[in-house]
């Protein structure tokens, strides 16, 4: 702890960093006018403002008026501003507590995702990576600007909430793979014939099997957090999709992957992880009305799952055999649930609205594509080419492991989807800066400052430097 005295000075410093960069800019307009940046804080305060009198706003007259529809947001977000605003008001008045938390929301949150990011960047390639792609996120212009006070809208808690559960999946994966090279080792163990076994001292050490049924463990355990912080983010954010749909995406990828290598494949973590999160948000939405979501949620799992079941019946085929097979069931599913459920069909169409331009959606600013230079300047120059370098490079040898073969999967959907539609360079924002973080410390090791660092270790260690 005292050697890395470091890390968590530089962490504190930039978050309050990112957190004045935040809070700055708007933070006096926006209290002395109380007013909000855009359209969608002003329906959050409406629903903070009726749960400070003690109701949910689950029916609003006010929607689709005359006829009144349900609240389209999950409640977590507006209940949470609520109650920080309800502890709030004995000391500012119930109207200014209310809009000094939903001003400041959205930087609290954004500051805050600089902690579990530099953990990612700590689990997958160290803390110096980590403590870069924290600093490279607090600086990066689309991220300012999605966490800017009075800009208050779940984006940042969800992102928050959604980078947390990557972070326990990162763990997930890393020790279920240690736990499956002790399974090997097992196997192995119990195919030796009596001549080869020898002294069972020393063929076996009993404290091989306790870590590695420790590594089991501790697999299970990141896969329920990773499970319980998605369901937390389904209660925040109906796009909760786009999170579980990368870790459906990595799933498959692993399956073709682990089929070509000719290798078992270990999803026990990916299943409890996309499984969790449905069983504790199913109640809300079934109750409010928001059935359709749930529903695309429950066809992501279930083709994951007829996948994991395809695959391994077609264990003992060949590739060139099991590809073909597998693609051809796929699309006469697709096309079973276009032509026998058309309901369903629609709900995955509703849930596609941003990537499938209608022309309500024509009219939206923030869901049209956005150009070259909007995406180079909204990262910034250097973390945009720093953060593709960083992808070019994850693909060999980084590829041959599970973590990094989610991250590939987590940045070519970050991609796609920003280059689709503008609002979700915000999301994308993060795992920019992890891979920014990586290639500048890989750069730095090669340069002459990683050569001098060697030179000076003694006495680098001596100033509490590892």
């Amino acid at each position: 702890m005292k050697r890395n005295w470091w890390v968590w000075a530089s962490l504190i410093a930039i978050f309050v960093l990112a957190l004045g960069l935040g809070a700055y800019f708007n933070a006096q307009e926006a209290l002395s006018l109380q007013s909000f940046v855009g359209s969608d804080p002003w329906y959050h305060e409406r629903v903070v403002r009726v749960a400070q009198g003690g109701h949910f706003l689950l029916s609003d007259p006010m929607l689709n008026y005359p006829v009144g529809f349900n609240n389209p947001r999950p409640p977590l977000f507006d209940l949470l501003l609520a109650v920080v605003a309800a502890l709030l008001t004995p000391f500012l008045g119930a109207e200014a507590a209310r809009f000094g938390t939903m001003t400041f929301a959205p930087a609290v949150f954004g500051a805050l995702l600089v902690f579990p990011l530099y953990l990612l960047g700590k689990e997958l390639w160290g803390r110096r990576s980590g403590v870069l792609a924290a600093l490279f996120l607090a600086l990066t212009p689309i991220f300012i600007q999605g966490i800017g006070a009075g800009d208050c809208d779940h984006d940042p808690m969800a992102l928050l909430l959604a980078v947390t559960a990557f972070l326990f999946f990162v763990r997930a994966l890393k020790a279920s793979r240690t736990s499956a090279r002790g399974e090997m080792r097992w196997s192995a163990e119990k195919k030796r014939g009596p001549e080869e076994k020898g002294n069972a001292e020393e063929r076996w050490n009993l404290g091989v099997l306790r870590d590695d049924l420790r590594h089991i463990d501790i697999a299970t355990k990141q896969a329920l957090l990773t499970g319980v912080t998605l369901g937390i983010l389904a209660l925040v954010w109906k796009g909760f999709l786009y999170v579980l749909g990368i870790i459906v995406l990595y799933g498959i990828v692993q399956l073709v992957i682990d089929k070509i290598r000719r290798r078992h494949t270990a999803l026990e973590p990916t299943c409890v992880s996309v499984l969790l999160p449905i069983a504790i948000c199913a109640p809300y939405y079934l109750w409010a009305g928001l059935a359709p979501w749930l529903e695309v949620a429950l066809l992501l799992v279930g083709g994951l799952l007829v996948m994991v079941a395809l695959f391994h019946l077609a264990r003992k085929l060949p590739a060139i055999l099991t590809f073909p097979l597998i693609v051809v069931i796929a699309m006469a599913a697709v096309l079973g649930v276009r032509l026998l459920l058309p309901g369903l069909w629609s709900n995955l169409m509703m849930s596609m609205s941003s990537f499938i331009k209608t022309p309500l959606y024509q009219t939206i600013a923030e869901q049209q594509p956005p150009t070259f230079s909007e995406l180079g300047v909204s990262f910034g120059l250097l973390t945009f080419y720093l953060a593709f370098f960083g992808l070019a490079r994850l693909f060999y040898p980084y590829a041959k492991r599970e973590e990094y073969i989610f991250v590939i999967c987590w940045s070519v959907t970050a991609i796609c989807m920003m280059c689709i539609s503008a609002r979700f360079m915000f999301n994308a924002a993060p795992i920019f800066a992890l891979l920014a973080g990586w290639t500048t410390w890989w750069i730095l090791k090669k340069s002459i400052l990683g050569r001098w660092r060697d030179r000076s270790e003694g006495s680098g260690a001596a100033c509490g430097i590892p």
